[in-house]
């Protein structure tokens, strides 16, 4: 009997010794957000290409430059109008050297240009709705065409009218 107890307090001893050391052990390290930066070339006709950057953990970034290709390609191959294709390659020419920046932000719901003619920031938030996506690279495009401010939230229902020079 004498021996069922001291099996039996060494094991409740076992036991707190190893709930305090998993109590107290350190916490794995968490992802630090850093400055990332992205290069998408091949855009529409193998020729134009923009640079993605943002703020974020390894983790977060994972796929945004890809999301943001896909979103753009598609708004150029989705359309038959050859002006708008027009206006995505000139937009997006290599010497234009375009940044899109992706922002964790409430400033904007989906996208925002400067009218610097080559600077978009697009919401984080946005990344996760393809549709929401592809019409705010869409109009953001053509504020880059034109010059425009803007800080909008994207509907596919919204027109941008586009006048190449």
């Amino acid at each position: 009997m004498k021996t069922k107890k001291t099996i039996a307090t060494i094991a409740v001893i076992f036991g707190i010794a190893l709930a305090m050391y998993t109590a107290c052990k350190d916490e794995p390290e968490t992802e630090q957000p850093k400055a990332q930066s992205a290069t998408i070339t091949g855009l529409f006709d193998n020729n134009s290409s923009a640079t993605v950057k943002g703020t974020f953990t390894d983790t977060e970034w994972e796929g945004v430059a890809d999301k943001i290709k896909d979103a753009l390609n598609f708004r150029f191959f989705d359309t038959t109008n050859e002006t708008l294709k027009i206006m995505f390659q000139r937009v997006y020419a290599p010497e234009k050297d375009v940044v899109i920046i992706i922002e964790k932000t409430s400033e904007y719901p989906n996208y925002k240009t400067t009218g610097d003619k080559k600077t978009i920031y697009l919401n984080y938030n946005i990344l996760g709705y393809e549709k929401a996506l592809r019409a705010a690279v869409g109009f953001a495009s053509g504020n880059l065409f034109t010059g425009k401010t803007d800080m909008a939230k994207a509907t596919s229902n919204r027109r941008v009218p586009v006048t190449l020079l």
